[in-house]
């Protein structure tokens, strides 16, 4: 009897295990095939601040597409770099100026703010406007508010000790 439940046991944990290993593998999977169609290494963003409000709200993730090739519009959600931050800006195109040799110059601004973005940009090399260089993609997707856990990992450290032990917890009563 006791040799017959411990069977059914081992079968269930190896069940549980494979159960595991292929939501994994579709991830990974869906995750890969998400980055194929993007062009991008890291196709999500999470939004962190409350600069596009009511379009965006912190926690909400964008997926973003990357096409060397795209031409750009006012009115477009994109996500670019700024030379002295270490994460990437989500804001909306609101000027594109067009210069004699065909370079794309760029404005951006927040929804929520009232001026322009150009106290971002890096003013120490006269930078008043993005290239087109600087642009990691354009947001083609919003996922409202999934990105908060993120968000709360980094902000409250309480909240990562606590998802870790709950983790703990579902790992050893799940087995």
């Amino acid at each position: 009897m006791k040799n017959e439940k411990n069977t059914i046991s081992n079968s269930k944990k190896i069940r549980n295990l494979i159960n595991s290993f292929s939501i994994f593998g579709f991830v990974l999977f869906l995750w890969n095939v998400i980055r194929l169609f993007s062009d991008l290494e890291a196709p999500l963003v999470v939004v962190l601040s409350s600069s596009m409000y009511p379009t965006l709200c912190r926690g909400d993730v964008l997926l973003i597409s990357h096409n060397d090739s795209h031409s750009f519009h006012v009115g477009e959600i994109i996500v670019f770099h700024v030379t002295h931050r270490s994460l990437p800006v989500v804001n909306r195109i609101i000027s594109i100026h067009i210069d004699k040799k065909g370079i794309e110059h760029i404005l951006t601004k927040g929804d929520q703010k009232t001026t322009h973005d150009r106290a971002l940009y890096n003013y120490e090399k006269g930078q008043s406007w993005i290239q087109k260089e600087d642009i990691i993609g354009v947001a083609w997707v919003i996922i409202p508010k999934i990105g908060l856990i993120s968000v709360w990992i980094n902000e409250i450290p309480l909240f990562k000790i606590i998802l870790s032990f709950l983790a703990i917890i579902f790992t050893y009563f799940s087995y």
